[in-house]
């Protein structure tokens, strides 16, 4: 009896006690991080045995989350954004919608910052979300939904997906075996639930929840009827990271640099990796979170001078560029060795005008800012067999304009582009899944001759490479079905173009010459031409059987395979490839395609104007009650009433700025420290340089600021001024000249002055 009362005690007791982590116990003053040997939890807090083929993906809140408290850190700065209970902050980096083929690159946020789209405004939902953006988020905030059957997410998997949870993994993994590309692999197959396991490395995670139907649930285990296409998420465990009691050693720790810059990177877009400096407080051994710190609440510091005042906590101002390099030690100033600034001979003005980041951050300024690219606009850092990282959306650095503290600081800017349908004046943007169907066919130009080249290139290359040839550049294929320019090579003149052979360096047309007038072509000529008509049939009848047109011939391929014959009410020279439509000829690529490819060759733009006036006619065709326009390079533009396109200046067409922190440069490389007309000049690129509108729009109605506007200077003044200090050597000149004269005009009077004392004291004698 008392042996039982004994063990209820001790159950009783054991039921009542809290998890470390959950008592707010203070710090007991240890250095060290503890041994992870802890065993894994899934989804339904049910021990995780990695031996049986049943066995579940790690949870973070049911394993991570016996000893800390899930629900703060899943409120932290990395995952609220969306929960709409949090102050917004200083403006970071939005989140970038770019979609290749509609031109789109629209900045979100839910966070309400200026330039920003609200995701829900623009028909998102927190599914739409994680699937487009949480290749590059940790997981938690739209990726952990209250509702899984939320009635306006009505296409969401969530039940097949599984809830992303907050991935500590992510941030804390100190393994080399965690892997970010793992986990955006994993992230385009909405394996939520599942990627991160797979990407720290604790099992292999294979199976696709995209690709099974939406009734099926984690506990439904493999699909009996399709074990290679359909075959939903499973997780096979690592056994040699377990112990007996299966428990692996996680290599818990401070976050370190690498995964901090799996999401926050930023390099000049064209740039070689050797030539890139690391900031010079890494140089230095510092980690990113000896500046960027937080404790439970994962608020993390973000490092900004008036971030102490908005957090209304006085400690978090320490890790300011101020906080540290400024600041008295008695008041918190010093930390981390950080030594004290003298800017000797600097005005305080400067001080009063400038952030710190204005000298000391960022790329030096030029007469135009640098393109960089950025890990959450651009996708870096994915590495695969596929190239994953793009150029778009546009990012230029450094542009100096007036932070929120009325300080003028360097930024990064990106100007919007997006679709919209204009209502009172109002713009609501139009997401890419909405303009596809009257996209193709209009933008896809680089599309249609890559699908073209893709299609005959099936038959082989022992005649050479097919490749296409416009306006003496020429094109080849690549592995997403769209077209590279071949800078390196030119078409000699008089070549032949269109789609052509390319072999040894010479261009030959893909059919032999033939006389088009004569009654029956050689059987090769034949055999050649039937076999192209043939690569180049349509899987969608509807599109236009291939045809050649050359002469006052067209040629086809029928149905029992035979080359047949019709005559063409138009001569042609040269022999042109194109579809039958209705019964008439259509090249199988449109002229304005070809001219948009040409113009838009080795550019930043993907489309010119003359496929904006079409789409915009299309989009007007599905929807005459609407109007349509397109947002980009810094204007609206639109069809006027006859039909031709007009702009206009609109709000949501100005660019979306965010403060530059890193990466910061060493004191001998801060701006103005060589001299004081790297700002004080009349071309000074900090307030004279030109900011012009990126974008994929190929227009010459392009917007171009210049700093001083940007900064909201006055501009005669500071050319002025800027004009003072390139005559300062000479007002120099003139005052050593003056006083020179005046030091000899002095002299002259002593010496004049000692003569007559020397007469006087003659005279006494």
């Amino acid at each position: 009896m008392r042996a039982s009362i004994v063990l209820l005690t001790i159950g009783a007791a054991g039921l009542l006690a809290v998890p470390r982590g959950f008592a707010d116990e203070p710090w007991d003053g240890g250095r060290t991080v503890p041994v992870h040997r802890i065993p894994l939890n899934d989804c339904e807090g049910e021990g995780i045995v990695p031996c049986m083929r049943s066995a579940k993906p790690v949870s973070m809140s049911k394993t991570c989350g016996t000893c800390h408290d899930y629900a703060k850190i899943s409120a932290g700065w990395h995952f609220n954004s969306s929960s709409g209970k949090v102050p917004a902050g200083r403006p970071g980096e939005p989140w970038v919608l770019v979609d290749g083929l509609t031109g789109t690159q629209l900045p979100l946020s839910y966070r309400g910052w200026a330039g920003t789209w609200n995701p829900a405004a623009v028909g998102m939902t927190p599914w739409d979300f994680t699937k487009q953006f949480a290749r590059h988020m940790p997981g938690g905030d739209t990726g952990e939904p209250a509702d899984v059957f939320s009635p306006g997410d009505s296409h969401a998997r969530w039940t097949v997906s599984g809830k992303l949870e907050a991935n500590c993994f992510a941030c804390h993994n100190g393994s080399h075996a965690q892997d970010h590309s793992e986990w955006v692999r994993q992230i385009g197959r909405e394996n939520f639930a599942w990627a991160a396991t797979a990407a720290s490395g604790l099992g292999e995670v294979g199976g696709m929840a995209s690709r099974v139907k939406s009734t099926w649930t984690m506990n439904d285990g493999p699909n009996p009827d399709d074990s290679e296409y359909a075959v939903p998420p499973y997780v096979k465990y690592m056994m040699a990271q377990f112990d007996s009691k299966n428990r692996p050693v996680l290599q818990i720790e401070r976050p370190p640099d690498q995964n901090c810059l799996n999401c926050h990177s930023v390099s000049p877009a064209h740039a070689e990796k050797k030539d890139v400096d690391a900031d010079v407080h890494s140089r230095a051994g510092f980690k990113c979170v000896d500046c960027h710190r937080n404790n439970i609440s994962h608020a993390i510091v973000r490092g900004y001078e008036t971030e102490a005042a908005d957090r209304k906590d006085a400690s978090v101002g320490d890790f300011s560029c101020r906080g540290c390099h400024i600041e008295d030690p008695a008041k918190g100033g010093g930390r981390l060795g950080a030594p004290h600034p003298k800017h000797g001979g600097l005005p305080p003005v400067h001080f009063e005008k400038l952030s710190c980041t204005a000298c000391h951050s960022g790329l030096m300024p030029g007469a135009t800012p640098t393109d960089v690219r950025a890990s959450r606009a651009n996708r870096l850092g994915i590495h695969g067999r596929a190239l994953w990282f793009t150029d778009a959306p546009f990012i230029q650095e450094p542009v100096f304009a007036k932070g929120s503290d009325g300080k003028i600081a360097p930024h990064r800017v990106m100007w919007p582009a997006f679709w919209a349908r204009r209502a009172a004046g109002k713009l609501t943007p139009m997401r890419p899944d909405e303009l596809e169907k009257s996209a193709k066919g209009i933008l896809d130009a680089g599309h249609q001759i890559g699908t073209v080249l893709k299609a005959i290139a099936q038959l082989g290359d022992e005649l050479g490479e097919v490749v296409f040839v416009a306006s003496g550049k020429l094109f080849r294929a690549n592995t997403d079905g769209e077209v590279d320019l071949d800078a390196k090579f030119t078409p000699p003149a008089g070549s032949a173009s269109g789609f052509v052979l390319l072999k040894d360096g010479k261009l030959s047309p893909l059919v032999s010459d033939f006389d088009a007038a004569a009654a029956q072509l050689e059987p090769a000529v034949e055999t050649r031409l039937l076999d192209l008509l043939q690569a180049l049939a349509p899987d969608d009848s509807a599109v236009g059987a291939p045809a050649l047109a050359r002469g006052k011939k067209i040629y086809t391929r029928s149905d029992d395979g035979s080359l047949t014959t019709s005559d063409s009410p138009e001569a042609r020279a040269a022999s042109v490839w194109g579809r039958m439509v209705n019964e008439k000829f259509q090249p199988i690529v449109p002229d304005f395609a070809v001219r948009a490819v040409v113009e838009t060759a080795g550019t930043q733009q993907s489309f010119i104007e003359e496929q904006l006036v079409a789409m915009l006619q299309a989009l007007a065709a599905t929807d005459k009650s609407a109007e349509f326009v397109y947002v980009g390079r810094g204007y609206v533009f639109a069809l006027g009433k006859d039909g031709k396109l007009t702009t206009s200046s609109d709000p949501a067409a100005e660019p979306v700025f965010w403060p530059v922190g890193h990466n910061v440069r060493s004191a001998v490389a801060s701006l103005g420290a060589k001299a004081c007309t790297e700002c004080h000049s009349t071309d000074a690129a900090m307030l004279f340089g030109r900011v012009v509108a990126g974008g994929p729009l190929k227009t010459k109605t392009v917007a171009v600021k210049t700093m001083v506007d940007i900064s909201k200077l006055d501009g005669t003044y500071n050319k002025l001024f800027g004009f003072t200090f390139t005559m300062r050597p000479l007002f120099k000149m003139m005052l050593w000249g003056c006083g020179g004269l005046m030091a000899a005009v002095l002299g002259v009077g002593v010496l004049g002055g000692l003569q007559r004392f020397a007469r006087y004291l003659g005279r006494k004698d």
